[in-house]
């Protein structure tokens, strides 16, 4: 827990962190292989579909001060986590995604080396995450592949379930950390 008011860091001019991130609200539970194809004919008309990952949410951002990181509860990563691989990324850059034994995985961009994606397509943004992923050599965790769905309790706890994301939408920090997107929706196996 920090004491006193949480300093922000300015990552772009109207964008600063630590904020509170888009969350998904709650859906289905996962328990057939109906399920399963329902997810992949969300995909089929247009939604992102990734999967999530059982760790902790954060936000990697680079400004002029370095490298920073922070929670989904408005305030700063208080555990160590290995950021080797993002200190190179340019100042003006702000990743969202998951903290997995200690080390940030990306599952998307919200800006790039001074440019906002925040108006990007889902889809957009997971596909320039999984670029900087693949450029960092980063291992990109996100993909909900029939075969991975379909064995995802002998993965738990490793994976939780499923982030549907509604196509076309913004990224649009919340104003509290209760708060739920409606474009999101996290559907978790059962049990999970």
């Amino acid at each position: 827990m920090q004491d006193g008011p949480v300093i922000k860091q300015a990552i772009l001019p109207g964008l600063s962190m630590p904020m509170f991130p888009m969350r998904p609200k709650s859906g289905r539970q996962i328990t057939t292989k109906t399920d399963i194809k329902d997810i992949f004919t969300r995909i089929k008309s247009g939604w992102t579909v990734q999967l999530k990952i059982n760790g902790d949410r954060a936000q990697v951002g680079v400004n002029d001060n370095g490298l920073h990181v922070a929670n989904r509860h408005g305030g700063w990563y208080g555990l160590s986590v290995d950021t080797t691989e993002w200190k190179s990324l340019p100042p003006g850059t702000l990743l969202d995604g998951e903290i997995f034994k200690k080390k940030f995985y990306p599952f998307e961009v919200v800006a790039y080396d001074g440019l906002s994606m925040d108006r990007s397509t889902p889809a957009d943004r997971e596909a320039k995450a999984r670029w900087l992923c693949e450029k960092h050599g980063v291992k990109w965790l996100y993909e909900p592949t029939q075969g991975v769905l379909s064995k995802m309790r002998e993965n738990m706890p490793v994976i939780e379930g499923v982030v549907l994301k509604m196509a076309n939408t913004p990224y649009l920090p919340l104003s509290t950390a209760t708060r739920e997107s409606d474009a999101w929706i996290k559907w978790k196996w059962q049990g999970a």
